[in-house]
């Protein structure tokens, strides 16, 4: 495919364009609102199975150039399943060689071109095909990292895919009137419902706070550019001036 053809010549940063191989089955299947964002049609095809990829530019300098696959760490729903490939934090330059980089996107026909819509729990057990039901959600973790797929679909994780390192929350400490305090930053998914995360805080391991009164929110929940919301928690009570130890853990409930 060449850009020089496109009626569209300007990408801003952060801007999308789209090169489809029958502009109007496209239109059709998207709206004619869509058009604003097609680049143009492309001859050929791309193999569902994995192909190699060259983006270049006007002097033939080398872009991108990577190759895709079906099998993991790349998502295996995105083999013909109708569901496309989408980059993960895409303003942060990954590595597209790697499939770790690379995410399904969550609409069924993906989302050319746009910002895809969140998952609600029931596209999320369907794209991996888990089970729905609350007990096997509260217990099931087929990937074995310590994430129960409640967490995983809470989280946008892949729980098909051990990845939980990326998943846990981050700690911290921050100072607030003289005084220490464990503060916590939560990575969740866009659209948790019907999953409501809570912080909870405790000095002991056997008692847990996480009443609206016992955190403070440093920071409400603000959008990523790989669709993820991140939030940051402080623990209401300060770090003991001894040495002894707050602990934190993320509660998610399941409404039914």
């Amino acid at each position: 495919f060449a850009f020089e053809k496109a009626p569209a010549r300007l990408l801003e940063p952060g801007g999308r364009l789209v090169a489809v191989k029958n502009r109007a089955a496209f239109l059709k299947r998207y709206g004619a609102a869509a058009d604003a964002r097609v680049a143009g049609e492309y001859d050929g095809s791309l193999a569902n199975s994995g192909e190699t990829i060259e983006l270049v530019d006007d002097t033939a300098g080398v872009i991108r150039l990577f190759a895709y696959d079906d099998k993991l760490p790349w998502p295996e729903s995105t083999d013909g399943g109708g569901f496309s490939l989408l980059l993960h934090s895409p303003e942060t330059a990954p590595d597209h060689a790697l499939g770790a980089s690379w995410r399904a996107s969550p609409d069924f026909r993906g989302a050319p071109g746009g910002v895809p819509a969140p998952l609600t729990l029931e596209m999320w057990t369907a794209l991996y095909s888990v089970p729905s039901g609350p007990v096997e959600l509260a217990h099931d973790d087929p990937d074995h990292d310590g994430l129960v797929n409640l967490f995983e679909f809470a989280l946008g994780r892949n729980p098909s895919l051990a990845d939980a390192s990326g998943a846990l929350p981050v700690p911290g400490i921050t100072e607030h009137a003289g005084q220490k305090y464990l503060t916590v930053q939560i990575r969740q998914a866009a659209s948790v419902a019907p999953v409501v995360l809570r912080p909870a805080f405790s000095g002991d391991l056997q008692t847990w706070s996480s009443a609206p009164a016992d955190f403070v929110i440093l920071s409400e929940p603000a959008p990523q550019a790989d669709g993820s919301l991140i939030w940051t928690v402080r623990d209401a009570v300060p770090l003991p001036p001894s040495g002894g130890r707050r602990y934190f853990r993320l509660i998610a409930d399941l409404n039914t």
